[in-house]
């Protein structure tokens, strides 16, 4: 099947990865939070922000997974838009202890933008030279798009997402590693140069779902929204206690 990337036995399952991108998020959450209760110095805050970084690529490479394998796609879009939407308000408490912030936007909605935009890609490919084209052509709007709607990492995920897209497509994960290497870099603060390291299981990875039991599946898809609303929840549990004091 297109997009497909199996690798024959051993290595890293799809499982592996979904396991590595939460334990990344919320090393990245829970040093966000220990930073603002002042706990922590900036040394160990920036290696739990660069330890983070490792998660967005690898969402990314799980929702082009998702998006090749889906038996209805506009069920699985449904689900991450829907996600999408429940996330910002905790997102917004956490970084804001606000409702609403129109600041900034929680980054499932930048990935749920990407999936409508790889889905029209993927009907523009069929078209040869004119399709592909136009289909760079919409990746360049949505990237915009994110940048202007002020979506977590701008227009970077809209361009890696379009990038991670072509090199499973095309079955050429180099082009995914370059690519999203040098939009990352492009990136600031500098502990966004760590983001790249993420494609070192992407390339270990055998092509196979692996043993993913429906309660993991759930947390998966949970874990997101329920690190910022937990966090959020220690973060005034840990400020009510310091006052008491």
């Amino acid at each position: 099947m297109e997009g497909d990337r199996s690798t024959g036995p051993g290595g890293i399952t799809g499982t592996h990865l979904k396991i590595i991108a939460i334990i990344s998020m919320y090393i990245d959450h829970i040093g966000v939070m220990l930073n603002d209760l002042d706990l922590i110095d900036n040394v160990p805050y920036v290696i739990m922000r660069a330890a983070g970084r490792l998660a967005m690529p690898l969402y990314v490479f799980l929702l082009i997974q998702g998006f090749y394998h889906t038996r209805s796609f506009w069920k699985y879009f449904t689900r991450i838009a829907i996600l999408a939407l429940l996330t910002e308000i905790p997102y917004n408490l956490f970084h804001k202890n606000a409702i609403f912030d129109p600041a900034k936007q929680n980054i499932l909605i930048a990935y749920a933008l990407g999936l409508l935009m790889i889905y029209v890609i993927h009907i523009l490919w069929k078209k040869d030279l004119p399709g592909k084209i136009a289909g760079a052509a919409v990746a360049i709007a949505v990237a915009v798009a994110a940048y202007f709607l002020k979506l977590d990492y701008g227009w970077r995920v809209p361009a890696i997402i379009y990038t991670t897209y072509l090199g499973q497509t095309l079955a050429m994960l180099p082009i995914t590693i370059v690519c999203g290497t040098v939009i990352t870099v492009l990136g600031r603060p500098w502990y966004l140069w760590t983001t790249p390291f993420a494609y070192i299981p992407v390339g270990l990875y055998n092509g196979e779902r692996g043993k993913c039991p429906k309660w993991l599946n759930i947390v998966f898809y949970g874990a997101y929204p329920m690190s910022y609303l937990l966090l959020y929840i220690v973060e005034i549990i840990v400020k009510e206690a310091g006052a008491a004091w």
